[in-house]
């Protein structure tokens, strides 16, 4: 009878301690993912990332914490392909945040990034329209007018595979100058 009482005794015990140590595990979540929210609010995303990363370490199932997760790696994979010009890669990635994002201050952030990913994709195409009419005037042996159209191209305008296709216009009509 005794070794019945200590047994139940112990599993009391451990219960007790499991429990006690999931609840502290909880709670070490939670804040971690205030943290975070903390940091997402103050544009540090950086730290964000970290905070979630601590959070997904202890808890892989936390839906909170993905979400958030994928809000900010998003948002900063988005900034990468937009800095580096890869337009369309940059519009992917803005596409894949959830919208939960408009609850947070990064949504200030990602609106001006999709404002501004749009003003550049409507100049890109502007320049590649410009591109291939100096083309279709080369074509033709019109050097000095396609000379001009390719100097309408505003020089902030142009990413770097249009500048080289620039180039390579401007080496094509040099060749003809008389």
């Amino acid at each position: 009878m005794k070794k019945i009482i200590r047994l139940l005794l112990g599993s009391a015990f451990i219960c007790t301690l499991a429990i006690s140590l999931i609840g502290c595990n909880n709670k070490s979540v939670s804040k971690n993912i205030d943290i975070a929210k903390e940091f997402i609010n103050n544009k540090e995303y950086n730290k964000a990332e970290n905070a979630l990363e601590n959070v997904i370490d202890q808890d892989s199932s936390n839906r909170e914490a993905k979400q958030l997760m994928d809000i900010v790696s998003n948002y900063e994979g988005a900034l990468v392909h937009y800095n580096a010009g890869e337009y369309k890669d940059a519009v992917k990635e803005l596409n894949e945040i959830p919208v939960e994002y408009k609850g947070y201050k990064i949504k200030d952030d990602i609106d001006n990034l999709k404002h501004e990913l749009a003003f550049q994709i409507d100049k890109t195409k502007d320049v590649n329209r410009y591109i291939k009419k100096a083309k279709d005037l080369i074509a033709k042996n019109k050097y000095d007018e396609a000379e001009k159209v390719i100097e309408m191209i505003d020089v902030n305008s142009p990413n770097k595979a249009q500048r080289d296709e620039i180039n390579n216009l401007m080496t094509e009509i040099s060749k003809h100058d008389d």
